[in-house]
């Protein structure tokens, strides 16, 4: 004894299918070319005054490069600032250290550093 399975089967038209919900979100929210980045304000406003007396942004720069480099990175607490990170954003090595300084004196940070190599930071 067989029994005849078309009965059980319908034929669908695709327009009853829901769509799935990532074609729905790419509809809503199309996907951004730029990429954003979340920075305490507290830590901001102190950034921008270490630049001292001269009222320098170079430290609020260089630390908004580190938390970038930090939420982009998984974020890990520990960031190192290499040679290429700073040229891209045309930041020349005096200055990168310069900054670096102010925002270590304002306890904002943590340098280890090491002969010939990047210095490892430390978001406080």
């Amino acid at each position: 004894m067989t029994t005849d399975a078309s009965k059980f089967i319908r034929p669908v038209v695709l327009s009853e299918l829901q769509p799935c919900r990532a074609a729905k979100a790419q509809k809503v929210l199309p996907k951004l070319k730029e990429k954003f980045f979340l920075v305490p304000e507290v830590w901001a406003v102190k950034a921008s005054r270490a630049g001292g007396q001269h009222r320098s942004q170079g430290a609020l720069l260089i630390g908004l490069l580190i938390w970038r480099e930090h939420r982009f990175n998984g974020d890990s607490r520990r960031v190192q600032l290499t040679k290429t990170k700073l040229h891209a954003l045309r930041i020349g090595r005096y200055s990168a250290r310069s900054g670096l300084a102010a925002l270590k004196k304002t306890k904002l940070i943590t340098m280890q550093q090491f002969k010939h190599r990047s210095p490892l930071i430390t978001i406080i």
